[in-house]
């Protein structure tokens, strides 16, 4: 995650890496997936697969500084994390389907409802896209 930070800045990781490091989805991440505001971008090296996804300045935010090991990286917040998840499955794929996404529903309900109203809005999603997981 230190180096999805380094390689690609500013990004922070989210999406299906962060979900799955909170155990909110029960997949592994077999690449290192993150948020940033330049162009989208796939790296691969010695190192893993780096994926990149862009979002508009304004949607940049929600992340917070974690140590892991001994070096301090980027992550999004649980609730963001969902957010940047839905709308890059969701909301830009119309089609689709919610019974796909393995989230663990105890998990979803512990987040704060709050911050994932606020996130959702700063994508200006459709508020039935975050009560189905409310």
């Amino acid at each position: 995650m230190y180096i999805a930070n380094k390689l690609y800045s500013p990004s922070y990781v989210s999406l299906e890496t962060a979900l799955s490091d909170y155990s909110i989805i029960p997949e592994v991440a077999m690449s290192v997936t993150s948020i940033t505001t330049k162009p989208t971008r796939r790296f691969k090296n010695k190192h893993g697969l780096f994926i990149y996804r862009a979002v508009r300045p304004e949607a940049f935010t929600g992340y917070l500084v974690r140590r892991h090991g001994t070096f301090d990286i980027l992550i999004a917040e649980p609730e963001k994390a969902l957010v940047d998840y839905l709308y890059f499955k969701a909301y830009r794929n119309k089609n689709y389907d919610f019974s796909e996404a393995r989230l663990d529903k105890d998990a979803v309900s512990r987040l704060n409802k709050k911050k994932l109203k606020k996130y959702a809005e700063l994508y200006k999603m459709d508020r039935r896209v975050i009560h189905a997981y409310l």
